[in-house]
């Protein structure tokens, strides 16, 4: 479907063509500066890949582009769509949320959260692992076998797709208890076991935005909390719809009510 010239497709497609020559033309106004703007354009720039050999081990442009197109994906829609979960989830929890809003009250006061705040900001990172366990934009993945191997009690020849989901591995009773129940300090005791834990998916082709998708999200909803409180709009009746790749809370509308924040 997406092959048949509607307008939406030819503005897709369009859109697809351009972005390359965008980066293309801010990376090469960046190598004609030559100055360190401490972004992650500049960290691309000067960064080494050990596998090209003494040669010349900086990355081609068009390497460069590529990274920094995944980034920019990865950036937008995946992290929104878990940002809108987790207000949704704060929203139905009045609790948690007074505990959230007391947390970045005390930590920021107002004011925008920022990498130096993440140790701080505890409660608030718990809230989006937890939403990333319930509720992971990307719900399921696929991986190909490349070699002849057994899973369980399955023969998998090489070659096959495999489909997995974090979705459904989350709510598993056996790895999570009361799996259903929204509650972010199940995460207190450590860190989420690598198994049992993948909205990133797992292993070497684990999505390689990762740490910063979380951190954006950590930052995003510490900065928004502590200026607003979000509640859901009368009649409201939100539901997980899959659009492109990700689970996004559909029907979800909700109202902004600025806060008086109270700094500890």
């Amino acid at each position: 479907m997406d092959r048949l010239p509607t307008p939406g497709n030819r503005r897709y497609h369009q859109a697809r063509a351009d972005l390359p020559g965008v980066f293309d033309h801010i990376v090469t106004d960046r190598r004609g500066a030559d100055t360190d703007h401490g972004d992650l354009v500049s960290m691309l720039l000067t960064a080494h890949d050990s596998d090209s050999g003494p040669a010349d081990q900086r990355l081609t442009d068009a390497e460069i582009i590529d990274q920094i197109i995944t980034f920019f994906l990865v950036g937008t829609e995946t992290s929104a769509t878990a940002l809108a979960w987790a207000l949704h989830l704060l929203a139905q929890h009045p609790e948690i949320e007074k505990r959230l809003h007391a947390e970045v009250d005390a930590v920021l006061g107002g004011r925008p959260a920022t990498h130096a705040d993440l140790p701080r900001l505890e409660l608030t990172g718990r809230v989006i692992t937890e939403t990333l366990r319930l509720w992971p934009p990307a719900w399921f993945f696929t991986r190909t076998c490349t070699a002849d191997t057994r899973l369980g009690r399955h023969t998998v020849p090489a070659g096959t797709t495999l489909l997995y989901s974090p979705y459904l591995l989350h709510r598993q009773a056996d790895l999570y208890p009361d799996p259903d129940r929204f509650d972010p300090d199940r995460w207190t005791t450590g860190q989420p076991r690598r198994e049992a834990f993948i909205p990133f998916g797992a292993g070497p082709r684990k999505c390689i935005g990762d740490r910063f998708a979380t951190i954006v999200s950590t930052l995003a909803l510490a900065t928004i909390t502590t200026r607003w409180r979000l509640e859901p709009l009368p009649g409201t009746r939100v539901r997980p719809t899959v659009s492109g790749p990700a689970l996004n809370p559909k029907g979800l509308r909700m109202r902004a009510t600025a806060r008086t924040t109270r700094p500890a």
